[in-house]
């Protein structure tokens, strides 16, 4: 498993989080899982560490 850091945005408004996951692909969809309906969008993802 790898930790990534995955920045949201919402207007001005920004969240950045840590999410640990097999692939960037993993991260993402739980990530749009959890937002899913609400106006955050990812605005990137990052790999920290595996």
């Amino acid at each position: 498993m790898a930790m990534f850091r995955i920045q949201l945005a919402d207007g001005e408004k920004s969240l950045k989080t840590d999410l640990k996951a097999v692939n960037e692909d993993s991260a993402r969809n739980a990530v749009e899982k959890w937002f899913d309906g609400a106006a955050w969008r990812i605005v990137s993802i990052r790999r920290l560490s595996d």
